[in-house]
This record gives structure tokens, C-alpha cells and sequence, in this order.
């Protein structure tokens, strides 16, 4: 997923670059206490993270990159005057986009995909559910859900009655659309997290539906009759009984693995890039006393599918009591406003909200992560306060030209990120037969760790092809070192082919039976 993700970095700097022209432009820098506190909350987060992390501290660059981005993201947003006018216009445009989403995803289900171009329309596979253009089967069913509330959400509006019939047309296409590919996905998260938002949002607006009978039931009638036709359709990917079935072993052994890891150091937690290795240690512990048949009920996780429990997990209890506090604030500063709209904020944020707690949405789709920022924001802009700046002219060019170098500097890096995945995907396919692939990868935050261990593995094939085995042997210290750290079956597995290339039986034979319980065959979610 890393080409769609970072085509939506670019927009991200984008915006904070052109945040920046704003505030330098227009000498206004505008800030509110929710902001303040947001800033409060993610730095005590990663700072906490950071003080226990015993990882090197490239490993955990773009995390904290991304906790930066987030913040950067909200304040910049918070710069912009969007009025209630602007963010009904927002919203069609995401409707319009979960339209074009329905409609690619149909395409995927029901085109010819010996007459279409593969690059246009991925072949998925007999009766695999439709992933559109976010290339993950739950990402794809929390945006059909957020986009539904939207829908009701606009159509709740006393604006609604007066819009042309294109956006009338468009938000019942999203209903009968949404509702059949959420039924036709069956992805219970989604299930639930609609069933939670879209009685809040009804709520909220019952008198606005009372007095738009004949839409509403048109409304209605859409939503049901297109998700009764994706609950029955031939090639539901689970229907109503996945729906209802109680079971989710997997993401229910996740938690149960990282409450015991959060048992053993509560406090102040693994650090950054600490989860991995805590929750394949109590994973191993586990899977020690299952036999063969057993396994499919252990799991294989580098995110236990909790937010909050990923946190506690790495930055301890105090990180956890910080971000419950910001919660608190925020729902405080919320429902100052008319209960009405209260809820209504409320109901839009609960799909991506309840995504989080039960899957990692922020870590596949940079989207997401935008989507739910903008969301986080609109209650809060009429909060803001407006600070005037004055800064000299030499200074304000100062900050122009270094935010445009600084914009240019990283697409240039988001550039090489991706033209990297090949080199790297090469090096695997052949073995890491030559260095030259490698390139700038190695000096990469994104691909730099991976480089660095095949430039290790090479050196070592080299080495003991030369009949330098002393120095083979210095390469292979350095790899089982790295393992000790840094938790990645990637890595175990060079290393065991490392023993074997080394002659090295005794460990071969003992790191292959401690991988077995350690990593077990992954269960499906």
C-alpha cells in the first residue's frame, strides 16, 4: 500500500507547506485549546516512547513522523475559515468520491478480467470481496460507512431541501451503493460501527426527517434495499453469519497477548518499536504448549488491532492516562455546543473511531488518517483564536523559501521511498546477488533497515564464496545481534539461512524449532 499512502503524504505537505505561505502571508497564526492540548497529549506520548525504546532510532522515524504529520495536519486545517457552507461542499465532494469508490469496486467485482487491463482492474480472485482503491477489504467498508453517515448527515441539513437534483441523486446512490458493498463485504467492525453512528446521527435529526417524509423514505428504501441485495448476493464474501459470528479469535488473542505484555511492565512500557518483540515473546509463550492442530487458533501480529492498547503496549500507562484525558477535553469542548450538533460530530467520527480500536486503519491508509483529522477539527473551528504575527520581510522570505525547499526536499524522498520497492524487490528475487540495487536505499528511513541487513547477507555470501569464513562469521554476530532488537520474521529467516549457508547445524536446528512457536501459521481476521 505504500504508493497510494504516499500520494497522499505529498497532499499532506502540500498542505502544511501552503499553511505556512498563509500564516507568513496574512501575519495571522490561529491556534485553539484543543489544538494546545492535542500538542500536549502526542508529545508526552512519544516522548514516553521514546525515553523506553530500545530500538535504533531510524526504526522508529517515520512513526514519530507520523505523529508529527497528524499534529501538523490539524493545525494546519485549523488555519483555514471553514464555514458551514464550505463544509457542506466538503462533504458532497467525499460523497462524490465514495460514489466513484462503489463504482470502481463493482467494476471489480463484475468485470471480464481476461478483456480488462490487469494495471486498471487487479483480477481479485473468485469470490474475494472488492478492496476499490484503498487496496485493504476493511479500509474499504469504513470509508463506505463513513461516507454513508455523511450522507445522512447532509441529508439532515435544512440546506437539503434546496439542493439540485444531482445531490439528491448522488447521496441516494451512496445509500443504495454503501449499504450493498458493506452488506456484500460483510466486515463485522463496519457492521457494528454503522449500527452505533447511524441511529446516533437519526437521533439527532429526527425532527429535520420528520419534516422530509417522502425523501427519507426514499432514503430508507435505498438503504435497505441495497444492503438486502448485498447480504443475498451470490458472491457475499460471509453473509449474515459472519456478520453475527461471535468469534474473532485472532483479534481476541492480539489483546489477550498484549495485556499480558502490558502486565509485565505497565508503567512506562516497551518504548517505540517495542510491541513486535513484546507480543511474539508472550507468543511464543503461548504457542509452547499448543500442538499442531492448535496453531489456528495462535495469530501473527506486529499491531495487536487496538490503538489504544498499542500505546499502553509501547509508552505505558501514563501515555494511556494522557490520551484519555484529551478525550475527555475534547467531548467536554464538544457538547458545549447544542446537543444536536454534539451528536452529530460524534456520529461522524464513530466509523473511523471504532476502526481504530479493532484494526489499524491509521497505519494502512494515510487517507483514513486525513479524513478522520478533518473530521476531529470541524466541531473545533469555531474554538480558534487568531494570534497577529509580525515578522520581518527578511524573515518571511526565510520561511517561504525554506517550507518550498523543504516541500521539494520531501517528495524527493517519497520519490526514491517508492522507486526503492523495486530495487529491494529485486535483491529478494535474486538472492542479493549484487549490491549496486541497494543504491541510496540504505540511507533510506523508509527501506534503510531492510537495505542494511541484505548489504549484510551479501557481504556474507561473498565472504565465505571467497573462503574468508572468519569474516562471514563477523556478518553473521551482526545479524544475530540485529534479531535480539528488532522483531521482524524477515530477519530471523536470513539468519537461519545464514546458519545453514555457515555450516552452523546446532543453531539452525535450534532457531527453526524456537520459530515455529514463535511464529505460527497466521490465522485470518
Amino acid at each position: 500500500m505504500l504508493p497510494p499512502n504516499i500520494t497522499v503524504w505529498l497532499v499532506l505537505s502540500l498542505l502544511v507547506t501552503l499553511s505556512i505561505y498563509k500564516i507568513v502571508l496574512t501575519s495571522t497564526f490561529k491556534l485553539s485549546k484543543i489544538a494546545i492540548a492535542l500538542l500536549v497529549t502526542l508529545s508526552i506520548m512519544l516522548l514516553l516512547g521514546i525515553f523506553q525504546s530500545k530500538v535504533e532510532a531510524r526504526e522508529i522515524t517515520l512513526r514519530v513522523l507520523q505523529v508529527i504529520g497528524f499534529l501538523l495536519v490539524f493545525i494546519s486545517l485549523i488555519q483555514y475559515n471553514i464555514s458551514k457552507r464550505k463544509i457542506n461542499t466538503l462533504f458532497y465532494i467525499i460523497a462524490f468520491s465514495a460514489l466513484i469508490q462503489i463504482l470502481y469496486a463493482l467494476a471489480q467485482l463484475y468485470h471480464n478480467p481476461e478483456t480488462t487491463p490487469t494495471f486498471l482492474l487487479p483480477y481479485l480472485g473468485i469470490n474475494s470481496p472488492p478492496v476499490g482503491a484503498f487496496l485493504q477489504v476493511n479500509i474499504m467498508a469504513m470509508f463506505l460507512v463513513t461516507a454513508t453517515v455523511i450522507a445522512i448527515y447532509l441529508f439532515l441539513q435544512p440546506s437539503f431541501k434546496i439542493q439540485n437534483l444531482f445531490k439528491k441523486i448522488l447521496l441516494l446512490l451512496v445509500f443504495l451503493g454503501g449499504s450493498y458493498l458493506i452488506m456484500l463485504i460483510s466486515s463485522r467492525a463496519s457492521f457494528v460501527a454503522l449500527s452505533i453512528a447511524m441511529p446516533i446521527m437519526i437521533f439527532s435529526g429526527w425532527q429535520s426527517i420528520k419534516n422530509k417524509k417522502k425523501w427519507g423514505g426514499v432514503f430508507l428504501l435505498c438503504f435497505f434495499l441495497g444492503g438486502s441485495l448485498g447480504l443475498f448476493a451470490p458472491n457475499n464474501s460471509g453473509g449474515i453469519n459472519k456478520i453475527l459470528n461471535k468469534t474473532t479469535n485472532s483479534r481476541a488473542l492480539a489483546w489477550k497477548l498484549s495485556l499480558q505484555a502490558i502486565k509485565e511492565k505497565p508503567l512506562l512500557g516497551y518504548g517505540l518499536g517495542g510491541f513486535t518483540k513484546a507480543y511474539f515473546d508472550q507468543n511464543e509463550k503461548y504457542t509452547k504448549n499448543l500442538t499442531e492442530k492448535d496453531y489456528k487458533s495462535s495469530s501473527f501480529f506486529t499491531h495487536p488491532h487496538n490503538e489504544i492498547l498499542y500505546w499502553w503496549v509501547e509508552s505505558g500507562i501514563f501515555a494511556i492516562i494522557t490520551l484519555f484525558s484529551f478525550i475527555i477535553y475534547y467531548l467536554i469542548v464538544l457538547f458545549r455546543k447544542p446537543k444536536k450538533y454534539a451528536l452529530q460530530y460524534i456520529a461522524l467520527l464513530v466509523p473511523i473511531g471504532f476502526h481504530t480500536q479493532v484494526s489499524l486503519p491509521f497505519y494502512l491508509s494515510t487517507l483514513t488518517m486525513l479524513l478522520f483529522i478533518f473530521l476531529l477539527v470541524l466541531p473545533m473551528r469555531s474554538t480558534t483564536v487568531s494570534y497577529t504575527i509580525s515578522p520581518s520581510l527578511y524573515f518571511k522570505k526565510f520561511i517561504l523559501i525554506t517550507s518550498a525547499l523543504l516541500f521539494l526536499s520531501y517528495t524527493w524522498f517519497l520519490k526514491e521511498t517508492v522507486s526503492g520497492t523495486e530495487s529491494l524487490v529485486k535483491i529478494q528475487n535474486n538472492d542479493g546477488e549484487r549490491f549496486y540495487l541497494l543504491g541510496n536505499q540504505l540511507n533510506n528511513p523508509y527501506w534503510g533497515d531492510l537495505a542494511l541487513t541484505h548489504a549484510h547477507v551479501i557481504s556474507m555470501v561473498n565472504e565465505y564464496s571467497a573462503g574468508n569464513k572468519e569474516k562471514a562469521f563477523k556478518h553473521l554476530e551482526w545479524m544475530e545481534k540485529k534479531v535480539e532488537k528488532h522483531e521482524d520474521p524477515t530477519y530471523y529467516f536470513l539468519l537461519l539461512k545464514g546458519y545453514k549457508l555457515l555450516g552452523e547445524d546446532k543453531k539452525y536446528a535450534a532457531l527453526e524449532t524456537r520459530l515455529s512457536n514463535r511464529y505460527p501459521k497466521p490465522a485470518s481476521l
